[in-house]
Order: C-alpha cells, then structure tokens, then sequence
C-alpha cells in the first residue's frame, strides 16, 4: 500500500501536468501525428505552453522522424521537467531511424543530461533513453555515473542495461551491474 502511494506520487504530477492541454490542440497534435508531419509538430514543440511541448514531444517520439532530434535536444534543457522527460522519452524512440553518427550524438546528450538533472522522473526517462538509444560508449558512462552516484534509479539502470543487450549492445561491467 505504502509503496503504491509513493508510485503514485511521483508519477501523478507528471502524468496531470502533461494532461493540461485544450481538446483542439490536442487534436491537432495527434493528427499532426498521425500524418507524420514534422512541421506542425515542431511549431507544437516551440509552443510558448509546456503542457503543449510536452504532448508534441511525445508525439514526435511515435513519428520517429531525425529531423526532430535537433529540437528534442534542445527541449532537454527547457525549465519544465515534464517536457524534459517527454523528450527524453521520444529521444529512445528513435533507436531505429537514427545512424551511427547520430546515435552517438544522441547517446553523449543523454549521458550529459543524466550528469546535470535533477528531477527524479527527468533522470528516470533519461535512463530509459539511454537503454533505448545508447551505444556501446554510452553504456560505460551509464554505468560509471550509476556507480558513482546515488541519485540515478538501480531499477531503472538495470532494466536501461537490459535494452543495451536486447540490441546487442553489451558488456562485462552492464552484466554484472544489472
């Protein structure tokens, strides 16, 4: 029970935070969506409303498109923690569009964001990026900073380090982490 609340309690400001958006915008960010257009989702990301960035952030995660990872980059360091964290989020879901360049562009952003956050549920989906997106390079410094600090989630690097592997992407260290 107790510990019910406490998933709750982290969980719901972030989830009610992200809600708050008008049922035409909302609509024309899922249309926007769902015809793949990455110019109506960009003017969405640039929206002066984070409940509104967040909702096109994680739109853009589902489209998958890396024109969009210049701006999701960019909205990791936005002052709303929910738009962070739905950036985030879109930015694993990228894993198979991007090349190798790109990914590990990608993977050093992550790994830097993991370095300066402070929010727990920024640096949860931070994590689950990572694990979703990550190279090999990447995995090592997952690692290191899971080691050297406590702030970052156990759960959430061992379940990370498990979607390094379910891609191939492994090693001695992530196998004796997780």
């Amino acid at each position: 029970m107790k510990l019910l609340f406490i998933v709750l309690c982290t969980h719901l400001p972030f989830t009610l935070q992200a809600q708050v958006v008008g049922e035409e915008v909302e609509r024309n960010i899922l249309v926007a969506q769902d015809l793949r257009d990455v110019e109506i989702l960009t003017t969405f990301l640039r929206s002066k409303e984070p409940a509104v960035r967040a909702k096109a952030a994680l739109s853009s995660g589902s489209v998958q498109d890396t024109l969009l990872i210049s701006i999701l980059t960019d909205l990791l360091r936005d002052t709303s923690d929910v738009v962070r964290a739905a950036s985030a989020f879109a930015i694993g879901q990228l894993n198979y569009v991007v090349d190798s360049a790109q990914r590990r562009i990608i993977s050093q952003v992550l790994v830097d964001q993991l370095r300066s956050e402070r929010s727990d549920h920024v640096l949860q989906k931070t994590v689950e990026g990572l694990g979703k997106v990550g190279d090999l390079h990447s995995l090592s410094e997952l690692i290191e900073l899971a080691e050297q600090s406590h702030v970052l989630p156990n759960p959430e690097v061992s379940l990370s380090i498990g979607r390094y592997a379910f891609r191939g992407i492994m090693s001695e260290r992530g196998a004796a982490y997780a």
